[in-house]
């Protein structure tokens, strides 16, 4: 199992690491024990962060959808001042 980390940095780590189990089995293939066993934490350890897989899914496209509205805004702001 993974080092103990803050709650925090915890959750960004399944994250991160969710993502990637989605892409390669799809959300309906992918199991809550895929991604804890991704993960190096145990189920318990993931539903302390998420209640279901859909909320951990959902949580995924929120964060994808604030990293696109900040490059987006880095983007415009860059245009704006002629970078």
């Amino acid at each position: 199992m993974s080092m103990r980390l803050p709650a925090s940095a915890r959750r960004e780590q399944i994250l991160d690491v969710s993502v990637q189990v989605f892409a390669r089995n799809g959300f309906h293939s992918t199991s809550m024990n895929d991604v804890a066993d991704a993960a190096g934490v145990t189920k318990p350890v993931l539903y302390q962060h998420f209640d279901s897989k859909q909320d951990l899914y959902l949580a995924l496209l929120e964060e994808a959808g604030n990293r696109l509205r900040t490059a987006v805004s880095k983007a415009v702001a860059g245009a704006a001042n002629g970078k």
